[in-house]
């Protein structure tokens, strides 16, 4: 307790000299390189060539989708086949995102009718794999604008794998994109310039065509999303010090849990959270966390003959396609995810660049670990 108090002194001494430090540049940590798999279901025994050109169409959209958000990304296979072939070679691997692409008939039966629009999930403690996106190509309610529809909805859907391979909880990925989503659906069609910061425009080398996407989160872009610290925070030699200080005590056991997070939050200004946080509906998953976009419209739900139960939508989870008992979240009593543990460790040995640690800080704070008081 004696060198806590100590640290608390050194902290304040800290914040009081903090804004007389010049900043410097850290170096940008490496590009994320995200390794994924993409497989379009037909209603048919075999995928004819206009499902095959719509299966690269959707591979197109998904490579220059990752390049706005500049993550760099590798695919690992791409497949049109049947439901009865997919559930045949359905075996599990350590891939960091599987998209699942239904076709009209298949998605009709299985999100469609129910009012689902996107299947979103992430399974175990790792965000580096197991995120799965399922969608159908015809989105509901589809009109003149049916391919533009369904890049939105992609993008929508790949947006949440992106704000979760970067570590966003729940909570946060909702505030920072369904709250936002009737904006984004009023700006569809909507070609004026009120809708230049919603929207993005991706050409296709395949058709030619232009589709619509959610324009990528500037904070998110390049690993930038570090917008609870300020610029001096992150920038500041002697902060860096501090918390290689802190950090070694606790790698070392000299402090525990609650006392490095405690530290930690005398150095990072935690936002209060305003409760705007829009509710999507969520599975139950022992071993993860779902996000399920459905339709609230209640006119088009009776339009469109919509039989909305919840129930059915565990019909989705039959098509995840690695076995996702064997995937266990953290069991013990620690209050900090291994993973963070693991990069501290790294971060004070000086095997990891400042940038990746501070965006784990970041990290934790999104998920709850540090609150302000």
């Amino acid at each position: 307790m004696i060198q806590i108090k100590k640290l608390f002194l050194f902290l304040f001494i800290i914040g009081m000299s903090i804004s007389l430090i010049s900043n410097y540049a850290y170096a940008e940590s490496e590009k994320n390189n995200v390794s994924w798999k993409l497989t379009f279901l037909a209603d048919k025994q075999k995928c004819n060539f206009l499902e095959e050109t719509k299966t690269k169409e959707i591979e197109n959209i998904v490579k220059k989708y990752f390049e706005l958000y500049k993550l760099s990304n590798n695919l690992l296979e791409m497949n049109c086949v049947s439901s009865q072939q997919y559930f045949n070679s359905i075996n599990s691997d350590d891939t960091d995102l599987n998209i699942i692409v239904f076709d009209k008939v298949i998605g009709k039966q299985i999100m469609m009718k129910h009012g689902y629009e996107g299947f979103y999930a992430h399974y175990g403690t790792n965000r580096m794999n197991h995120h799965v996106i399922m969608v159908s190509t015809q989105p509901p309610f589809s009109s003149a604008y049916d391919n533009t529809e369904f890049s939105w909805l992609l993008s929508h859907e790949l947006s949440h794998f992106i704000l979760s391979y970067k570590g966003h909880n729940v909570d946060s990925i909702e505030r920072m994109l369904h709250a936002n989503k009737l904006q984004y659906e009023d700006c569809i069609s909507d070609v004026t310039e009120r809708c230049s910061q919603v929207k993005a425009i991706i050409s296709s080398n395949v058709s030619g065509q232009k589709f619509n996407v959610m324009a990528p989160l500037k904070d998110v872009v390049n690993q930038n999303s570090m917008s609870y610290f300020s610029d001096d925070l992150y920038s500041s030699n002697v902060v860096k010090k501090v918390l290689h200080q802190i950090t070694e005590w606790w790698i070392n056991g000299v402090i525990n849990d609650e006392d490095y997070l405690m530290l930690l939050q005398q150095i990072v200004d935690v936002p209060v959270n305003n409760n705007q946080v829009v509710k999507t509906t969520q599975l139950s998953i022992s071993n993860g966390f779902s996000i399920l976009d459905e339709t609230k419209d209640q006119k088009k739900i009776e339009k469109t003959g919509i039989e909305p139960t919840n129930t059915k939508i565990y019909d989705i989870l039959r098509f995840v396609p690695f076995d996702t008992y064997s995937i266990k979240l953290e069991l013990n009593d620690s209050k900090i995810p291994s993973w963070y543990k693991t990069r501290a460790i790294l971060w004070h040995n000086n095997h990891l660049e400042d940038r990746v640690f501070f965006d784990g800080i970041d990290a934790i704070v999104r998920e709850g670990l540090i609150q302000k008081k």
